[in-house]
């Protein structure tokens, strides 16, 4: 029988063989689309979810008495002093810990860079705080903390100085969480500069030194403008995990004393779990993630310019 120039069709099984067996140039589809779907289930549609109910007067007590407010939700929450209470601590929380931990995630990385004794040793120890459960980290500060047990007062004590309670001071509480937080997540900052230090490319660190540039000015025109998009990522991420930090807290203080260490997060727990405001709490969950989109949007931008400039 003569041929007649037409190419036969592949039949429906040859070619779901050759696309599971990623012989096919569709085969790509089966990576990115299920985890698409599996994207849009467990982010957008409960972010959707909080959005509506973020639109309605819903006290979980009284579930007859759910209706919608649209907007009042928002409203509310600019006229709400324990808001702002809660926004100013989360403010000083986040730009104080995340200062400290690029300051001293950029020192130990530059020290890892250099032949360290025990290098490996290093790295294992510097890793310890980052992988310990959060809610683990906080039973032993808090320990730490204790005034008539706790080892701080003890070593206090040893050289004379007075007890000091840091967890139920005014004054003290933030500042204690905030000590806890760069122990447990500096090294997290410290292996995200360390890969990208290791990452450099080394021509222009000979051209500098070929030329007499000290330590001080090839780390300022070199290294850090190198590094920004590296920097970028680590305050990106670290800010997003200090602007919803609430399990330390809840564990360490109880957003106590008073209202000292309560943050966004632990004010958004404490309407919706504890006061059972569900429409109140989703709109100050929306709201903390508007703030934090915005924010991470415009410091990487900046970073990033800042870095190519």
């Amino acid at each position: 029988m003569r041929n007649s120039g037409i190419i036969p069709k592949k039949s429906w099984r040859s070619r779901f063989v050759r696309t599971i067996t990623l012989e096919s140039k569709n085969s790509w589809k089966l990576a990115v689309y299920p985890g698409i779907i599996l994207l849009f289930i467990i982010t957008i549609v409960p972010t959707l979810y909080a959005l509506f109910l973020s639109l309605q007067s819903y006290n979980l007590a009284k579930p007859n008495e759910r209706h919608f407010n649209f907007f009042l939700n928002y409203v509310n929450i600019f006229l709400d002093r324990r808001f702002w209470n809660g926004f100013a601590k989360t403010a000083t929380f986040t730009v104080v810990s995340l200062c400290a931990e690029l300051i001293l995630g950029m020192l130990l990385a530059l020290s890892l860079t250099k032949s360290v004794l025990l290098k490996s040793f290093v790295h294992i120890c510097i890793l310890i705080p980052m992988i310990t459960t959060p809610v683990v980290v906080g039973l032993v500060w808090k320990m730490f903390y204790d005034v008539q047990f706790g080892m701080l007062n003890y070593l206090l004590g040893f050289f004379g100085i007075g007890s000091i309670d840091m967890v139920g001071n005014n004054k003290l509480a933030l500042l204690s969480l905030i000590i806890i937080d760069i122990w447990e997540w500096t090294p997290y900052v410290t292996l995200i500069l360390l890969a990208g230090l290791q990452s450099l490319p080394i021509e222009p660190y000979e051209s500098a030194i070929v030329d007499g540039a000290g330590s001080l000015a090839i780390f300022r025109w070199i290294t850090l403008p190198l590094l920004m998009p590296v920097l970028s990522v680590a305050v990106i991420f670290r800010f997003m995990d200090l602007f919803k930090w609430m399990d330390t807290i809840y564990v360490v203080t109880f957003g106590g004393p008073g209202f000292e260490t309560e943050t966004l997060s632990y004010y958004t727990y404490a309407n919706t779990f504890k006061f059972l405001e569900i429409g109140y709490g989703s709109a100050l969950c929306i709201f903390m993630l508007i703030v934090i989109l915005v924010i991470c949007n415009n410091v990487g931008k900046k970073i990033l310019m800042k870095g190519r400039g």
